[in-house]
């Protein structure tokens, strides 16, 4: 080999070596330890440096270190599950070492809003009617329950749009239209039949059903295990319960014959309470007829109140407010049993011919759970 060519090779490596050795020494380090902020080692927690491919992984002890970074300003980056994640500006320099610590604070996230429901059929859930407390398809009764789904899907206004889901129990008379007269199985619905929230309840107005949860018909024989009642069957109104989640709802509906009916409901804890909470259905209706001077007007109040006295123990106290005010209309009559041919708008009542009913009630319900 020529010795010109072998001097200049050796020149060549050794210019490239002290070069090498130069850089490698105008390198700077970095390390740091990370606490919580209840002074616990944080182990296992990735420290990077933004924006580069340096990085680290803190040890047993908390610390961590980061070698061969080139001098310059760096954002270094601490991260770890359930804390909150931490950046910190550092200038690394050469030959000396950057101290970076941290302390991790605890990631406090709050959930969104959750929404359970309940998967179960109606013949899986209990029910009040059946005076067992147990599911409708364990009890050795017939037994129809109408829940609030259907009475929202349905939007009813009248006691006898619910029965439209039922067999065996329908309307057998409306007294001049102020009244909805309920049978079953042969057997007339009196107010010894109808119950509300499982006590007596006067059914000779037409009942609200804005403020109805569920609708539970007890059919046949049975019946007469709620006393003197008739064997034809039973029917239980549940109204809606307080609760202690926040929330309402505001409805107005509005038909033909200047027909409308706003309506309230609110209910939720007061004062932010975990004892007390409260309910509120209100609504008004104001309506006209096809038939002259026949008119309707009425207003319902149903306020309740839950208070958790124990653990175990449950108080419900509910009350009912109902004034129903509306023309009395028999229709236009026959005759020879033929309807007479007049108008379908004439009336032929009396101007003073009207129905005011006035219903008030409270029920106190105390459960006890084992």
């Amino acid at each position: 080999m020529n010795l010109n060519n072998m001097n200049k090779r050796i020149l060549s490596t050794s210019i490239f070596l002290i070069s090498s050795i130069l850089v490698f020494s105008q390198t700077g380090h970095i390390s740091g330890k990370l606490l919580t902020d209840a002074n616990e080692l944080v182990v296992d927690a990735n420290i990077t440096l933004k924006g580069t491919s340096f990085g680290a992984v803190t040890d047993a002890n908390g610390n961590y270190s980061i070698s061969g970074v080139a001098p310059g300003a760096y954002t270094i980056v601490a991260s770890f599950v359930g804390m909150k994640t931490m950046e910190k500006k550092i200038k690394v320099v050469a030959d000396l070492v950057t101290t970076a610590d941290f302390i991790l604070l605890e990631d406090r996230k709050e959930l969104n809003e959750v929404m359970v429901q309940d998967t179960r059929t109606l013949n899986e859930k209990t029910v009040d009617i059946g005076k067992a407390g147990i599911k409708a398809m364990d009890l050795p009764q017939s037994v129809i329950v109408i829940d609030a789904t259907t009475l929202r899907n349905q939007q009813v206004g009248r006691l006898s749009d619910v029965l439209n889901n039922t067999s065996g129990v329908y309307v057998m008379g409306t007294t001049g239209g102020v009244q909805e007269e309920i049978a079953g199985r042969g057997f007339a619905y009196g107010s010894s039949n109808t119950f509300k929230n499982g006590v007596r309840y006067n059914n000779g107005a037409m009942p609200e059903t804005t403020s109805l949860e569920r609708i539970e018909i007890l059919k046949g024989s049975s019946a007469i295990l709620f006393g003197n009642v008739a064997a034809g069957g039973v029917l239980n109104l549940v109204t809606k319960k307080p609760q202690f989640q926040q929330g309402g709802e505001i409805s107005f509906r509005a038909g033909s014959y200047a027909f409308y009916k706003p309506a309230i409901d609110i209910y939720g804890p007061i004062n932010n309470s975990q004892t007390v909470a409260f309910r509120l259905n209100t609504t008004y209706e104001n309506a006209l007829s096809y038939r002259d001077q026949v008119k309707a007007d009425r207003i319902f109040f149903n306020p309740s109140f839950l208070i958790k006295a124990s653990k175990k123990t449950e108080i419900i106290i509910e009350g009912d407010y109902l004034r129903d005010n509306r023309t009395l209309d028999y229709g236009t009559g026959s005759v020879n049993y033929a309807i007479a041919d007049i108008p379908r708008n004439t009336f032929l009542g009396a101007k003073w011919s009207y129905n005011q009913v006035y219903q008030k009630s409270a029920t106190l319900t105390v459960s006890y759970y084992q």
